[in-house]
């Protein structure tokens, strides 16, 4: 099996646990307006990509082990890691079995029974809630959050979630309605749980994008406040 692979960073110490390896997967299954990494939504066949490397299971175990004195381990992300999934599945498969401790940063966008099978390989999820209301996380990415929500649910249920992110936004999603709900979500679920509160920055993004507003340092600050006064152990904003 064969995949596309849209970049390589081989040190990283703000994608998880220590320093570590990332892997971006080609393709994503959102279209959202703030994306970073625009250029690697478009799915790509492995028989015409040529704009990242096309890789198998095995080889990207080659890499990972080849930086194993230098890292904890590897940070799966995108595009969407989830939407490669046969490819992503046989991956984590063969880093598990390397002893490679493995994390996938992700949308959440995926069937509940493929994200427990993806769950006996992966050591932690780094899941992304955009928002809470469903029309505003239609607005930002062109689909719903149903899957996402369940996500959150079967992940804290096998006690998987690494840390659960939102990018803070001043229109199109109500920051603060997201906020107030996914930290009380998490406080029930496991108050140990990181929330991350990113703030969104214009550079790098599509044209799309530009329509989008950052929030204030007193913003920020505030809705830190708000998840911390909600229950949440630990809240960190960047």
């Amino acid at each position: 099996m064969k995949g596309c692979v849209n970049n390589i960073t081989p040190f990283s110490s703000v994608d998880g646990t220590g320093n570590r390896m990332i892997i971006f997967f080609q393709g994503c299954n959102f279209k959202c307006l703030y994306c970073h990494n625009p250029e690697t939504i478009p799915f790509a066949s492995v028989e015409g990509f040529d704009e990242g490397f096309v890789m198998t299971p095995n080889e990207i175990v080659d890499k990972v082990k080849g930086q194993m004195p230098f890292i904890r381990g590897v940070t799966i992300s995108g595009g969407e890691c989830t939407a490669s999934y046969d490819f992503l599945l046989e991956t984590v498969k063969a880093l598990k079995a390397a002893s490679i401790h493995v994390l996938l940063d992700t949308n959440g966008f995926v069937e509940q029974d493929k994200l427990k099978r993806l769950a006996v390989y992966v050591d932690g999820f780094m899941l992304d809630i955009k928002a809470f209301n469903n029309d505003q996380h239609r607005a930002l990415t062109g689909v719903d959050n149903t899957l996402v929500l369940e996500s959150f649910q079967t992940l804290s249920r096998l006690n998987k979630l690494e840390e659960v992110r939102t990018v803070i936004l001043g229109n199109i999603v109500d920051s603060r309605q997201t906020v107030e709900s996914v930290s009380r979500l998490i406080a029930l679920s496991n108050p140990n749980i990181p929330y991350k509160l990113i703030r969104f920055r214009k550079h790098g993004i599509a044209e799309a994008g530009r329509i989008l507003q950052g929030p204030s340092d007193s913003f920020m600050e505030e809705l830190k406040q708000l998840a911390l006064s909600n229950g949440l152990e630990s809240v960190i904003t960047l």
